[in-house]
């Protein structure tokens, strides 16, 4: 039975040298959700803001099969999500007229 590896990153690496033997990459991306579950419920609200968690599970050979991440970061504020939306729709209408003015000089 294939083995596989079930790597965590939380302000260090913790390289897992056992494995687990599973029967196939399914399986191992069903033990890594519920491993995920169980790990960061442990954590018990120690994740930091500015910090990734993260899963990487690999084969057996080290190839890597999948990745979890979870990123602890403030939401932006929605004033500000307006603000960046208005200047790109701003800059789309530009380079629009710019493509028109450009294709009736083609022509």
């Amino acid at each position: 039975m294939p083995r596989y590896f079930f790597n965590i990153t939380h302000e260090r690496l913790v390289t897992d040298h056992l494995g687990e033997e599973l029967p196939d990459q399914h399986a191992a991306w069903k033990e890594a959700t519920v491993m995920a579950g169980q790990i960061l419920q442990g954590l018990k609200g120690h994740l930091r803001l500015g910090r990734e968690w993260r899963m990487e599970v690999t084969d057996e050979f080290g190839n890597p099969l999948f990745v979890l991440r979870i990123n602890a970061e403030r939401a932006v504020p929605s004033s500000r999500l307006d603000e960046a939306r208005r200047i790109i729709e701003e800059y789309a209408a530009d380079l629009r007229e710019l493509l028109q003015k450009l294709r009736r000089k083609m022509n």
